[in-house]
Parts: C-alpha cells; structure tokens; sequence
C-alpha cells in the first residue's frame, strides 16, 4: 500500500496550485539542473508558491545518482532556514535525494534507521521510471562504499503531481534507460522472496501499460501524450510493486556497473536481466514476458541488444564487482541460494 495521493492528468500543476497553502507557510524546492527547467514545472511551482504567500528556496545540485554529501550540503545550507515541507520537482534522482534531505533537516542521519517522521514532502516527476514519486525507497551514491545504497527510512511523498507531457523533454537514450528500469522493476519484483498476489497485480499492470508504449523507445516514433500517460502510468505501477517486494539480483549488479562503468540506471539493470531469468522459475518467467509482449528469453535479449552491450570487464573487476553486488544483499532477495560464481 502506498499512502501517497497522486494526481496524474496533463492540469496536474493546476491541482497543485489550488491545494499547496494546505502544506505550510515555507518549503524548500529540490531540484536538479535540466528538466525542472525545460519543462516549465519549476516556474509553475514558484508561480503557485508567490501567489499563496509560501516563501521558498530552491536547491538546484542534485545529479544523476545523486552523492550523500549533496544530500548532506543541502541540509547544512537550509537547516535553520524553518522549512516545513520539501518539493521536488525532477526524475527518480531528485526525488530520492529529496527523501533524504526530509531527514536530514530535521538533524536526522537518512543513512541511520530512524523513529522519528521526516519533513513531508511534495513530488512532481518530470520523469518516470524508478517509481520513487509513489514508493518509499530512496537511493544514494555513498563514494566511500564505491556503490549506491538504499537509506534505511522510508519516506512515501504524502502527494505526487505528475503531468506525463513533462516526460516529453527527456532525450530519447534517457527515455529509454527509464523504460527498461521499470521492465526490471516489474519483472524482479514478481521473482523475490517476497512476491505476493497483489505484488503480481501491479506487475501485470504495469507490463500491459509498457506494452502500449513500446514506440516510445523507437526515435523514428512520434512522442503522443497518451504514450506518455502509459508510460508513466506503467511506472506507478511497477513502483507500487516493488513497494511491495522490491527488486532482486539485476539491481545489484547495476550499482556498482553505473558506479564505476558510468552506465545509466535502467541500462545497467536491464543488460542483466535476461541472465537473471533464465536462473529463476520458467513458467513464471515466461509469463511476466508475455504480459510485456515477449515471446520468450531469447526475444527480450534481441530487444536489449538493440539498445545496449554489457561493458568489458578484466576479471578484476568482475570480483571487485561482485564482492558489492554479495554485499548489497540483493541474493536475500533470490528464493534459490545464488552463488558467487553464478555472479
């Protein structure tokens, strides 16, 4: 069950507009450097926001994979400034960052497990993808560990307004990476020792929306706002899902591929998937495929491989890699004992 209440229609911002005095009297707006601004949401945000009387700062350094330290300047910046509520306005990066900043002003350590609430907070996705505008999770880049990490906390956003035309100003190679991230999050979540029926329920649903939107990793295809709205329509789904379970083997071995290989989330995921299905229950396998669409195994590797190649590695790095991929604790995940050769 997730406890956020989502708004998802092309007026999104409207809404927005009209229910934002309800939240507090002062925010601060968590963004990155690109889509809030091409796409009009961080203006209409700061429109909303002056016409209500609710003062605001706006934190503009978040990054793909957004760093612990960002998370923890920005706290450091904004701590006494009497936040009441955060906003963010970007993709799965900024949002996750957000969550963490939620903490973290409130003196609370986002990597430490805590009782105490964090600050609310507002998201309005210009991406879809990791699901993270309607689920708990929030993932950081932690360089010390030379991976990303999960915080130990949950923060769900208490509201999402999500106006899928935004998604429209994503470059195509983006939109792509976002659109194999939520076949992995669909997918996985229906495979670990935690899948259940409604988990399943989600998963399906979010396989048959991908389905209607699969011209969108096509570049010659023309973008239409109803794609749009299946796409991300499919990524609340599977976020939902993974609320659920969450993911399993594939995500762990992207983290330390997008760390040190500088491939994007949902790339690095995807590339491992189809190595990961075929070590996992057939017939439950071949079904998740089919709701997308795919005949078999082998037809989603031929999918993958028009879009991305797995990188070489020296056998050195493949240790190095899956001594965090048994760290990440992803195999708990695995109903099967996975060993480190399987790896």
């Amino acid at each position: 069950h997730s406890p956020t209440t989502l708004f998802i229609a092309q007026d999104a911002m409207q809404k927005f507009h009209e229910n934002c005095k309800a939240f507090g009297k002062a925010t601060l707006i968590v963004t990155g450097r690109g889509s809030a601004m091409k796409t009009g949401a961080l203006q209409q945000c700061s429109d909303s926001l002056r016409s209500n009387n609710i003062s605001f700062h706006i934190f503009s350094e978040i990054t793909p994979n957004p760093l612990l330290q960002t998370v923890q300047q920005c706290a450091k910046i904004y701590m006494k400034s009497g936040i009441e509520f955060v906003i963010a306005i970007g993709g799965g990066s900024v949002i996750d960052a957000a969550k963490a900043i939620c903490f973290e002003l409130k003196g609370l350590n986002c990597l430490e497990p805590q009782t105490e609430s964090p600050l609310p907070l507002i998201a309005i996705p210009t991406a879809a993808g990791t699901g993270s505008e309607i689920n708990q999770y929030s993932i950081l880049t932690v360089t010390s560990k030379q991976t990303k990490v999960g915080i130990p906390n949950k923060c769900y956003p208490t509201h999402t307004y999500f106006n899928p035309d935004f998604i429209r100003t994503i470059p195509r190679n983006q939109m792509q990476s976002m659109f194999f991230d939520v076949i992995c999050h669909a997918v996985e979540s229906s495979l670990t020792v935690k899948t259940s029926d409604i988990q399943l329920e989600y998963s399906i649903m979010a396989l048959n929306e991908l389905q209607t939107a699969f011209s969108l990793l096509n570049e010659q295809n023309e973008i239409t706002y109803q794609k749009l709205e299946n796409f991300a329509l499919a990524a609340i789904y599977a976020g939902i899902a993974i609320g659920y379970s969450g993911t399993s083997i594939p995500h762990g071995i992207s983290y330390p591929i997008t760390y040190f290989k500088n491939i994007s989330h949902g790339f690095a995921c995807v590339m491992f998937l189809c190595d990961y299905l075929k070590i996992c229950d057939k017939k439950r396998v071949n079904m998740l495929l089919n709701e997308l669409g795919i005949i078999d195994i082998q037809e989603m590797e031929r999918l993958v491989a028009k879009y991305i190649q797995k990188p070489q590695m020296s056998e050195e790095e493949k240790h190095q890699y899956t001594k965090i991929v048994l760290e990440s604790g992803k195999l708990k995940q695995h109903p099967d004992e996975v060993s480190q050769e399987v790896i």
